[in-house]
């Protein structure tokens, strides 16, 4: 599947932890997806998730969306992509989309993101985005319209 090269890409597989009894992925599994690529895009850009305490911010998720397409069974190995497509003074959202490759064939599997913001570690009031924090996003970021674009060529209907 061709999608831009500004997409951070974490493949995942499926562990027994991640599944229900029906033995396909738990629906509550897919936003720790999302955040697990999300905290994979940080350390890829030597930000450690406890680097909050050193540069005393906190990023705490306001806002989570999951639109679900096809499931995923134990041992699939899923691509999780990341992109950012929108960053305030405060806060940011990522987008991110899930597929699975069946019998050589990517299948869309979910989409969705997540809001977060930024705030001050010992106070939890809101704060500027650290310009470390900042300048990963900014590597990551795709404007909306090309996200769009992204959905329509995989026929996402909301």
């Amino acid at each position: 599947m061709e999608l831009p090269s500004s997409l951070y890409k974490l493949d995942l597989r499926l562990r027994f932890s991640d599944i229900d009894s029906a033995g396909i992925a738990y629906f509550g599994s897919f936003p720790s997806f999302f955040d697990e690529s999300f905290i994979a895009a940080m350390r890829e850009n030597n930000i450690r998730w406890d680097d909050h305490k050193k540069f005393k911010f906190l990023l705490p998720i306001i806002e989570q969306k999951t639109n679900f397409f096809h499931p995923l069974d134990l041992g699939d190995l899923a691509s999780i992509y990341m992109g950012i497509i929108k960053i305030g003074n405060r806060s940011f959202r990522s987008q991110h989309l899930i597929t699975v490759q069946k019998d050589g064939k990517d299948i869309l599997v979910a989409t969705g993101y997540i809001s977060r913001v930024t705030v001050g570690f010992e106070t939890f009031k809101a704060i500027q985005i650290p310009e470390l924090l900042l300048n990963m996003l900014k590597k990551y970021n795709v404007n909306v319209e090309l996200w769009n674009l992204i959905d329509q060529r995989l026929n996402v209907k909301l």
